[in-house]
């Protein structure tokens, strides 16, 4: 009888186990499904060839511009990056920005250097770039009155994911407990059509 106990009560424990397993998987499966939902096609941006080589000229000028080929003003935490893979990733973000810029009809101009002392975009927005990621990462020296704005995708297809104000993102909710960052998960984020209408927007765009 004990065995008969011992061994049920096993069998109880991986059917448990295994339940326990299964209701993970179908919030993965629901989370995976609402990142797909903010990856819509109507959200879809699409950039152009000539964005595409400026951009990728603009971020080898950048690059060659400094000593230690340091990638803009953020750290960046996955240092084995070869010189060709930070002018791809660097040419990304940039592309990233005009993709925004284009979007709310403004200027830009790929070879300006910001280094934090203006907005990537308007007079507020600062841009996130990813492109397989799920969040939008802030770092310390993101200015506190800026609009992040979450871009995912790789060149040339590109999705304006979502914003929030940068004072917002820097809450202890968000912090990363590994880095000097905050990570927002795309699923906090407001939908970007909202940002023009609120009064963030009014100062960012």
């Amino acid at each position: 009888m004990v065995r008969a106990f011992s061994s049920s009560a096993i069998s109880v424990r991986n059917e448990m186990a295994m339940l326990a397993h299964l209701d993970l998987l179908h919030g993965q499966d629901r989370s995976m499904a609402r990142m797909r939902e903010m990856r819509s096609p109507t959200m879809k941006h699409k950039s152009t060839m000539e964005m595409q080589q400026l951009s990728h000229l603009a971020a080898i000028k950048m690059l060659c511009e400094t000593t230690d080929q340091t990638m803009g003003s953020e750290p960046r935490y996955h240092r084995g990056l070869n010189f060709h893979e930070k002018v791809t990733e660097l040419a990304q973000a940039i592309e990233a920005e005009w993709i925004v810029a284009k979007y709310y009809g403004r200027d830009f101009d790929p070879f300006a250097s910001k280094y934090k002392r203006v907005a990537d975009v308007g007079n507020g927005i600062e841009v996130k770039h990813t492109e397989s990621g799920f969040h939008l990462i802030i770092y310390p020296n993101d200015r506190n009155t800026d609009v992040a704005v979450l871009v995912t995708g790789k060149s040339p297809e590109f999705h304006i994911t979502g914003w929030i104000p940068v004072s917002m993102a820097k809450r202890p909710r968000f912090k990363k407990s590994t880095q000097d960052s905050w990570w927002v998960n795309m699923r906090d984020l407001q939908p970007i059509e909202t940002l023009i209408r609120s009064s963030y927007g009014e100062a960012a765009i």
